[in-house]
């Protein structure tokens, strides 16, 4: 099966923007109807868009790639961060500010480096790169002054401990492995990359099933 892209669908800018605005309606607690994760599928496909972005900007002949993925990044994260985080106006403008403005550019920054990786070398060093700095930001989020995990990628799962049995030998960082590993089929396989992650959800609801985490693990090295 192949997509048929429609006029808008072919730029970049719109599958950044649709990362955006999947994460930020279905992100548990930022709105309403997404208390609870009930909208944890949407949120786990969002991510899609990132990686095809990357890809289309890589095989377009256009220059100055790096710059134009930080920057559509930056759009993206940026605008993540303030549907998610929205709230914090409430407290004080300068917090929705630092949130969107410094943690999207933190964002961007991994988005560039696995783009750099990928154009270097390959999509599994890329991957690596991806997975372990989005790992070192969730990390730097928590133990830092400002202290800010409202955004580790695990949270997706909160009310799904059925799905994640895994994370008592994790913790919910093991959602950003898993997650990443399914979504890694990306590049010129959209469609297998979102029916991996849904797939993999469904699977995962079945207690039994929690001692499998390590196979998923064994394909993202093997990738």
């Amino acid at each position: 099966m192949s997509i048929t892209f429609k006029p808008m669908m072919k730029r970049p800018i719109a599958w950044v923007l649709l990362t955006a605005l999947l994460l930020s309606i279905a992100w548990p607690g930022a709105f309403p109807w997404s208390w609870g994760g009930s909208l944890f599928l949407v949120t786990s496909v969002a991510m899609v868009g990132m990686f095809v972005m990357v890809d289309m900007i890589h095989a377009d002949a256009r220059p100055h790639k790096g710059r134009r993925i930080f920057w559509l990044a930056y759009l993206g994260m940026g605008l993540f961060n303030l549907g998610t985080t929205w709230w914090l106006v409430n407290a004080h403008w300068s917090a929705l500010f630092a949130t969107v403005f410094f943690n999207g550019f933190l964002m961007a920054m991994l988005w560039t480096i696995y783009a750099w990786v990928l154009r270097l070398f390959d999509a599994k060093r890329a991957m690596w790169a991806l997975v372990l700095g989005w790992l070192a930001l969730e990390v730097f989020h928590e133990d830092w002054a400002l202290s800010f995990p409202w955004l580790d990628l695990g949270n997706i799962y909160a009310d799904k401990t059925p799905w994640v049995q895994w994370f008592q030998f994790t913790g919910h960082r093991g959602g950003v492995i898993w997650l990443f590993d399914k979504l890694g089929d990306v590049p010129g396989h959209v469609e297998q990359a979102i029916w991996s992650v849904l797939v993999a959800c469904f699977q995962a609801s079945y207690p039994a099933d929690w001692p499998a985490f390590p196979a998923v693990t064994d394909s993202f090295v093997d990738r």
